[in-house]
């Protein structure tokens, strides 16, 4: 599983945030959507654990964007939480 950022851009087409999205990068079947397998998680009791995967990667993307310059604190980033 691995956690992606999909851009949030303003009128003027500046990105200001992103949003979360988790895929599950599967050896066959390649990039499979969060639809797909968040319901099974959450019948077996696993969706704590993908949400701590975001979580997770979502800040040590966060932390190694700003210590590059690349974003700043204005940034904001849009998380689903199940």
């Amino acid at each position: 599983f691995c956690a992606y950022f999909q851009p949030q851009v303003n009128t003027q087409g500046d990105v200001v945030g992103a949003e979360a999205l988790i895929r599950w990068d599967h050896p066959q079947r390649g990039l499979i959507t969060a639809n797909e397998f968040i319901p099974i998680a959450e019948q077996y009791g696993l969706i704590q654990k993908l949400q701590n995967i975001v979580l997770h990667d979502i800040c040590i993307l966060i932390n190694e964007l700003k210590a590059s310059a690349i974003i700043d604190d204005s940034f904001s980033v849009s998380i689903n939480i199940s």
